[in-house]
């Protein structure tokens, strides 16, 4: 008896999904909604803007990270003096020394802490710059071509190649921004 309830329930429901979807003109139909899908990723990152963008920070995290070898160098070289000269030299000078040294070291880090800072502050702004540029370029597309919804193609499982538009905009974005500022304080 239950199976006969749930089989004629299913019916009903066919019936009803049949007599919605299957009228003249459904209100969903009627909708004359223009949806287009953009790669955001790709663009983000195949723009010249975001291309000159990563090989500036690169080389400046690479003269960074060279700055901060030679420090650590000479660190490891006070250091080295330092457990040499311990044996020749009274405990109040071995406390001085081992205590600059120390205050050495924090230093060193707080330098790190402060180009890791200064990289990603440069790296979101110039960013926002591309996405900001990117932002009124989908504007542009979207009343160009009167769409009514853009969704990025991260969210999107199957789309037809004319609902893309992220050549376009790439295209755009590269014609419009061809480098992004990068706002990093000189060495």
């Amino acid at each position: 008896m239950r199976m006969g309830r749930v089989a004629s329930i299913v019916a009903v429901a066919g019936c009803l999904c049949l007599v919605l979807f299957s009228s003249s003109s459904p209100a969903w139909a009627q909708d004359s909604s223009r949806i287009a899908v953009i790669d955001v990723q790709r663009v983000m990152r195949d723009s010249t803007a975001a291309v000159g963008m990563r090989q500036a920070i690169e080389e400046r995290r690479s003269a960074y990270q060279k700055e901060i070898g030679s420090l650590e160098e000479s660190l490891r070289g006070r250091e080295k003096e330092l457990a040499q000269r311990g044996l020749n030299i009274s405990p109040d000078q071995f406390g001085e020394r081992q205590r600059e040294f120390q205050t050495a070291v924090t230093d060193l880090g707080r330098l790190v802490e402060a180009r890791k800072r200064q990289i990603n502050q440069a790296m979101g702004d110039a960013m926002q710059q591309i996405q900001a540029a990117l932002g009124k370029i989908i504007e542009e597309v979207v009343a160009e071509r009167d769409l009514t919804l853009v969704l990025p193609r991260s969210q999107v499982v199957f789309s037809a190649e004319p609902l893309e538009i992220t050549d376009v905009v790439l295209d755009r974005l590269n014609q419009r921004m061809p480098s992004v500022s990068i706002a990093l304080p000189e060495e």
